[in-house]
């Protein structure tokens, strides 16, 4: 849940891109989800910088909280309006040291995705220490949680309303047979169990949303997935597009390849 002070840092992000747009205005939500992720563990100063960045890097790479652009054009724009504003707002701190540290991550994820990796998660995390941030331990679970969340890999290709149970579903798949994001059992066995749990609890998050066809589509995914493993095949990548498509999703080409890359260094 947010607090009051992250509740007023999305507001102020949000109506302030309005005021500047009428483009923007147009893609802002209706309602704004105001999920924190790194602005928490920065020095208060940094929070709304970094949250304008970190929603700027949503647009280009992942699914942001409060804008929904139209198209993916819009969606780079706004993202590089959203970089540049909260870059200005890190220099209005008179700390340029923070400017150049959260310039140089920008560049950073726009390499690692460059070079088709997704994982990002540590490097937003040693920016954010660079910045002087000195969370514990749970709160920078929380905040890599939360970011694995909006920048998962079929996530992004299916309807906003499946994506949470879809990245529940993919995370147990990874802790089966690829390199999971989120955990790191301490066994086979721990992993084989908790993949099951999470296969179980993504496919409950899907049911929530009240569509049973979208949970037998998982489900055979799910199964389809296990057969083509028993058959020595690793290369699910299609399996996983299809199921999108099922379940209504229709990115484009390029959020298509962004997904099967990661998948393929998740699985590869």
């Amino acid at each position: 849940m947010a607090t009051s002070s992250a509740t007023d840092l999305f507001d102020t992000i949000a109506g302030e891109a309005v005021t500047e747009s009428p483009l923007w205005a147009e893609a802002v939500r209706a309602e704004l989800e105001r999920v924190e992720v790194f602005g928490g563990i920065v020095p208060e100063r940094f929070a709304l910088g970094v949250e304008t960045i970190y929603e700027g890097y949503l647009l280009h790479y992942g699914r942001p909280r409060l804008f929904a652009p139209p198209d993916e054009d819009v969606a780079l724009l706004l993202g590089d309006y959203l970089y540049a504003h909260g870059l200005v707002r890190i220099a209005a701190t008179g700390n340029l040291d923070a400017v150049a540290t959260l310039a140089d991550m920008i560049s950073t994820c726009a390499a690692l995705r460059a070079e088709g990796e997704a994982d990002d998660g540590e490097a937003w995390l040693a920016c954010a220490r660079r910045l002087g941030g000195d969370a514990g331990a749970e709160a920078v679970e929380r905040s890599l949680s939360a970011h694995a969340e909006r920048v998962g890999v079929f996530g992004d290709l299916v309807p906003e309303g499946f994506a949470v149970g879809v990245e529940t579903i993919y995370e147990g798949y990874l802790l089966h047979y690829g390199r999971p994001r989120l955990f790191a059992p301490a066994d086979e066995d721990v992993a084989l169990l908790l993949g099951d749990y999470l296969y179980a609890h993504g496919l409950v998050r899907i049911a929530a949303t009240g569509n049973l066809d979208a949970v037998a589509t998982l489900a055979d995914l799910i199964s389809t997935c296990a057969a083509l493993r028993a058959e020595g095949e690793e290369d699910d990548g299609a399996a996983w597009l299809a199921c999108a498509r099922r379940l209504g999703g229709d990115a484009g080409a390029e959020a298509v390849e962004r997904a099967l890359g990661a998948h393929a260094e998740r699985v590869g």
